[in-house]
């Protein structure tokens, strides 16, 4: 997510910030590049350059490709449509 002049934004952007910072390292938002995602999972799968991918969902199949950090938050997908609405969903 980002601002009108495309600087990340949002609570994870915050969370990875704090994160840096802890580290002792002195990255800023505007340090934070927003690539399509199948770009930056492809160039954090390569391990050629400095990647950190944020936000991903972690599965099975990704569990050793990478060295999980977090997790920096927890979501539940939910689908939600109106009470009257006609189209049964199983």
């Amino acid at each position: 997510m980002s601002n009108e002049s495309g600087r990340p934004i949002g609570i994870n952007t915050d969370i990875v910030l704090e994160m840096f910072q802890i580290m002792g390292n002195n990255k800023t938002a505007n340090d934070i590049l927003i690539v399509p995602w199948a770009r930056g999972y492809s160039q954090a799968k390569s391990k050629t350059a400095a990647v950190a991918l944020f936000s991903t969902t972690r599965t099975k199949a990704r569990e050793d490709l990478f060295k999980w950090v977090g997790p920096i938050s927890v979501a539940a997908n939910s689908l939600i449509v109106l009470k009257n609405n006609p189209h049964q969903v199983e």
